[in-house]
């Protein structure tokens, strides 16, 4: 982060996938580095573990589709780190990779039961 050209902390978002549900939540951190790419990070405080880091690795992928969303981009990267651990793992989407992140929540979303009569505020979610 040292050499980010823009930094931002805990930014929100609002991702609406292309079936219509929506995803809402804040990027721990958003930078574009020296270079000119965009990455998405969350720090984690847990033992990294091959469970919990595909968890956080789903987590850090929604992050990158909605920074995609937001700024135009074909490509972000990401960073997961465990802090306690010293440790940092790196991830990169392409343009195919986006897409098929937003297909594959797309059917996430698919998969979740029907809930009638929601609040009248949540109905415009």
């Amino acid at each position: 982060l040292r050499g980010a050209d823009r930094v931002a902390r805990e930014h929100p978002f609002r991702l609406r996938a292309p079936g219509g549900g929506v995803v809402t939540g804040a990027i721990d951190v958003l930078w574009r580095g020296a270079s000119g790419g965009w990455w998405v990070g969350d720090y984690k405080f847990a033992e990294p573990d091959p469970a919990s880091t595909e968890r956080h690795a789903a987590q850090l992928a929604i992050y990158a589709l909605a920074a995609a969303a937001a700024l135009g981009l074909d490509e972000v990267c990401g960073r997961l780190w465990y802090v306690d651990h010293d440790e940092r793992r790196d991830f990169r989407w392409s343009a195919a990779d986006l897409r098929a992140l937003e297909h594959a929540l797309e059917r996430a979303f698919d998969r979740l039961p029907l809930v009638t009569g929601a609040s009248p505020e949540l109905q415009d979610l």
